[in-house]
């Protein structure tokens, strides 16, 4: 492994990066571990950009590129060669969408076949990029267009059951997943009002527009450092999602409750809640210790003080019907936040929905032991699965009698007989 920090070497610790999780491997890590390894070995900040920037959209890309370099070569590389599948892949991301510069694209792309030592590949890269370099990119996808699973870089599996689940919408999801998300932060409205935090990022020059159905969102125009955003420090913004932060909101929470956040890390919306109602008695759990740390960490910049539980929310029976409100935002698939974390596509199986969506059941069974006659569970998730969502809480509805299912009222989104996708 070499240790210096040139513009090729980040292309190699790219492939390196992101090669385990795209080699179909058993135990694959995941695309948030393998940048936080690799991004010590490179000393600059804008060279700690582009070498991430590369291993979002090796991942977001990795089926299309590959798909596009069967196209030039003569036969298909061995499997023993993913790694010079990888540097033909950053060549063509590079040539074909990104639209970097051949010459830095190709030179650096051929040097990754020598660092892999395997020098008797160099020619072999360098005549399928300027074969690629030669035809027009629009020409190269017409060829895999039949082929909705290269061209949309999903697999097979997910795409079929897209189809399944959103016959009006399934193109328009698989395409807004290989758009990376914005940054979108939540105020703190207890500190100051949404007009006025708008003004304060206009007078730094850091164009932003509030949300349309969270009340307490405002969507960067450019992402930049959580260092440069006004008072990211001293807990008064905080980066989540739009869909996120409604989960308090529609919880409808109060200073008297008794709350239970039931799978909270890493405490995004946890500290949500407490920001709506920093009076209520807010108790956080989740079964990970390692990723609750995440959510200790958040709370110390937000300056929240609250209980910690760290259990299996299956063993939680000291505190039958003891809570006003429980948000459950469950294990799932992520589906639905593939923009985020596009290697979800790679480390996802068809096999575990189904898994999941079991647990899921468990999982709201035993937090409905947990809530107060009268009091209210918020069932969410990050995906776009009906059998995550709505098959879930059509069986639960159905098996137990004392539960009655409430509206939600949002001018966005998809409604179904069984809540709300966004």
């Amino acid at each position: 492994m070499q240790t210096s920090t040139s513009k090729k070497t980040i292309r190699y610790l790219a492939c390196k990066a992101v090669e385990p999780i795209l080699n179909d491997s058993e135990k694959s890590p995941s695309l948030d571990n393998q940048i936080a390894k690799y991004t010590p070995k490179i000393i600059k900040p804008e060279d700690q950009s582009l070498f991430k920037r590369f291993c979002y959209d090796l991942c977001r890309w990795h089926l299309k590129l590959t798909a596009l370099s069967q196209l030039l070569l003569d036969k298909p590389l061995k499997k023993k060669d993913f790694d010079l599948q990888l540097a033909l892949n950053i060549g063509l991301l590079q040539l074909l969408i990104l639209e970097m510069p051949p010459h830095a694209a190709i030179k650096e792309s051929v040097d990754i076949a020598k660092m892999v030592r395997k020098p008797w590949a160099a020619g072999l890269i360098n005549a399928v990029l300027r074969k690629a370099q030669r035809r027009e990119r629009l020409n190269l996808e017409k060829e895999i267009a039949e082929h909705l699973y290269s061209l949309s870089s999903h697999p097979a599996w997910l795409v079929d059951i897209l189809r399944r689940d959103w016959p009006n919408h399934y193109r328009e999801i698989l395409s807004a997943n290989n758009i990376p998300g914005p940054l979108t932060l939540r105020l703190n409205l207890s500190r100051f009002s949404r007009p006025y935090y708008l003004e304060l990022l206009k007078h730094q020059a850091m164009h932003a527009h509030p949300t349309p159905l969270s009340p307490y969102g405002i969507t960067l125009e450019k992402h930049c450092c959580v260092d440069n955003i006004p008072h990211f420090n001293d807990g008064t913004v905080s980066v989540q999602d739009e869909a996120a932060q409604l989960a308090g909101h529609i919880l409808d929470i109060q200073n008297h409750h008794t709350v239970l956040d039931a799978c909270a890390a890493p405490g995004g919306k946890s500290a949500h809640l407490f920001e709506l109602a920093p009076n209520a008695t807010l108790l956080v759990n989740d079964i990970s210790s390692s990723r609750l740390q995440r959510v200790v960490d958040n709370f110390i910049r937000l300056g929240i003080s609250t209980q910690i539980s760290n259990q299996d929310l299956r063993a939680m029976q000291e505190y039958s019907e003891h809570f006003d409100r429980i948000l459950l935002d469950a294990p799932c698939s992520g589906t639905g936040v593939i923009r985020r974390h596009p290697d979800i596509k790679w480390l996802r199986r068809e096999s575990d929905i189904q898994q999941l969506s079991a647990q899921q059941y468990t999982l709201l069974e035993h937090a409905w032991q947990l809530l107060k006659p009268g009091g209210r569970i918020l069932y969410c998730t990050c995906s776009v699965l009906h059998q995550e969502n709505e098959a879930v809480i059509a069986r639960f509805t159905n098996t137990t009698k004392s539960a009655k299912q409430l509206p939600i009222t949002l001018e966005g989104g998809i409604s179904t007989q069984n809540g709300q996708y966004l």
